[in-house]
């Protein structure tokens, strides 16, 4: 038999048992937080031109990536990991990729 009053939190989800038969759901959404600290990231420049960037971290999550080249951010294939990001471009490329 359920309590009276159950509250379960998953993620962003809180869901309330009133009793057997009812049961409530609220989910809720908000600002992101806060990015890390200041000098949390890592800055990767790609002085050799290649098609695939293999950048090792160690964050131990799958960091955010953004990909500049020149002064200009660029929309590419990215595929990251908790321990490496890869970067692959139609073309070898040089440029920056910064990670947070």
């Amino acid at each position: 038999m359920l309590e009276d009053v159950v509250d379960v939190i998953t993620q962003r989800t809180v869901v309330e048992v009133i009793n057997e038969d009812v049961l409530v759901v609220d989910v809720f959404t908000g600002a992101r937080g806060p990015r890390g600290l200041v000098g949390s990231g890592l800055v990767w420049d790609q002085t050799i031109p290649l098609s695939s960037w293999t950048i090792p971290h160690e964050f131990g999550r799958r960091p955010d990536v953004t990909i500049y080249i020149g002064n200009e951010i660029v929309d590419t294939d990215v595929y990251a990991t908790a321990t490496t990001v890869t970067v692959v471009f139609p073309t070898p490329r040089t440029g920056q990729a910064v990670l947070t």
